[in-house]
Formats: structure tokens, sequence, C-alpha cells
């Protein structure tokens, strides 16, 4: 099976070209492109269109498959747990779920659509993972795939696809998505979910060109860690490891290196792949 996935960003978009086999994916031509999303956010169907017109171009073997993601400040994540004595009862009240979650109303809950990428069973009940994102994002996307002739067949959140990615799902895990004026980080913990929290007006911009850049990002993850011992009850901070995801991932690399802060960051990724179950 060959699809295509394509990674949006609030500074670029990245295609890759995935060849699924038995047991792995092998990615090849990793392309880049200027960032779409300001066509998602304007509406401008005309522009998204031509977008996905030239996707389909340069495959031109027949049907392109799509698999896409949007970046994690742009869709809520947070997770709660339901007690039920049913294995299924909870999927009828989902919209009730999201709306205590995220603190939406009746009118707004309307807006989103809601996901559940995460179930978790425990004794009694379930741990829930919930996600939600702007009908109108969701939508002007698989509008224009579909006018360019691209089956487009997911939008994702990004930490989502990053976790998949990884593969490790029975250890705590740190996500960081850093761009330039923005900086997302969600939290998994293998017995109750993920989470997400987005620092806006600081990005590797901050990080990178301040002096105060690397005391600021730890006093960031400080607060981070403190909102996942409280989401989860119990989360070893120090002995979680850190996945970086990111444009500027060299520099960073070297930024990081230089400041001896190397002991809790695993890797740092510039082009994710969306792994199909």
């Amino acid at each position: 099976m060959k699809f295509i996935t394509l990674n949006l960003r609030q500074e670029s978009s990245k295609i890759a070209f995935v060849t699924a086999k038995k047991d792995s994916l092998i990615a090849k031509d990793l392309l880049e492109y200027p960032s779409i999303l300001p066509y998602v956010f304007q509406q401008d169907i005309s522009g998204l269109t031509n977008f996905f017109r030239e996707l389909a171009k340069s495959n031109n073997k027949g049907r392109v498959i799509c698999y896409a993601s949007l970046p994690a400040s742009l869709v809520s994540m947070n997770c709660t747990d339901i007690e039920t004595s049913k294995k299924d009862e909870w999927t009828t009240h989902i919209p009730e779920l999201a709306m205590q979650v995220f603190e939406f109303d009746k009118e707004k809950i309307n807006e989103y659509y809601i996901d559940t990428p995460l179930e978790l069973r425990k004794k009694g009940g379930v741990y829930v993972t919930v996600t939600a994102v702007l009908k109108k994002y969701v939508d002007i996307l698989f509008e224009a795939s579909q006018a360019a002739g691209v089956d487009l067949m997911s939008v994702e959140s990004e930490p989502v696809v990053n976790l998949r990615f990884i593969g490790n799902w029975k250890e705590n895990i740190c996500l960081m998505e850093i761009e330039g004026n923005l900086l997302t980080l969600t939290a998994y913990n293998p017995s109750y979910g993920m989470f997400s929290m987005t620092e806006p007006d600081f990005g590797w911009k901050h990080i990178l060109n301040l002096e105060s850049g690397m005391n600021d990002l730890n006093n960031k993850i400080s607060l981070f860690d403190l909102a996942a011992l409280k989401t989860f009850g119990s989360f070893d901070s120090l002995k979680t490891p850190i996945y970086i995801f990111s444009d500027k991932e060299k520099d960073l690399y070297t930024f990081f290196r230089k400041n001896d802060a190397l002991s809790r960051i695993s890797s740092v990724y510039s082009q994710t792949k969306i792994i199909t179950e």
C-alpha cells in the first residue's frame, strides 16, 4: 500500500511518500512546502484545492491516498475518567463529555468535531482522551482534497500521530512541538491517556535568540510537569523522556547540547510519519 502523509504546521507543510509493508513503513521523497494553514484559517478553498492538485500531480500513479495532521496548538486535548459498568456505554455521551472536559456550552460544541483517540480500561470504568478541533478547519481540507481528486482519509492531531510514530505505549512520554512563536507540550501516561498545553508567544524564536531562552523553557517544562502530576496523580517528570518536533531541529539540538540540556531529550525530529494501525 502506498500513501502520502501531510504534516501541517504553522511554518511549513511537510509531505512524505510512504510505502507500507508487513512490518514497516518506508518513507521516500520527503518534501517541504510553505505552510498552507493560512488557506485553512482564511477558508481559501481555491488556494487549498490548487495545493492538493499539485500533490496529486507529484504522485501521478492512480489513486492518491493522503493522511493529514494538524498541529497540537489547533486541537484541544485532555483526558478524563468515566465510571461505567458497561464497556461502551460512555460512547453515547461523547458531546456531553467534551462539554465537561473543555467547558464548552451547547452552542459552542456544535462548532467542533470531537474525537476520542485513546481509551484505556480501568476497573469499573475507562480513562478517555478527548480531542476537539474546529469543524471549519477539517471540512475545508476534505472539500479541497475531494475537488482535487485526492482521497483524504483522516485529519488527526499531531501528538496522536507522533505517539504512534514513537511506538512506546508503556512509559510516560512528553511530546514537545516547538514552532516560531508557539510551544505545545503533550504528556502521555499509559494508565490515564494524553493532555496538551499550549504556550502562545513562546517558541524557538524566543528559545534560540534570547539569553534567558533555556531558563524560560525550563520554567515552562516545570509548570507542565506540575500540570501532568495533577492530571495523572503520579508522574515522575525527571525520568520522563522528551521528544521534540520542530522545523528547527538542528538548531535546537545544538542549543540543547551547548546548554547541557540533553539528559531528558530522547530525540529531535523535523519530519513525522503517520503510522496506520
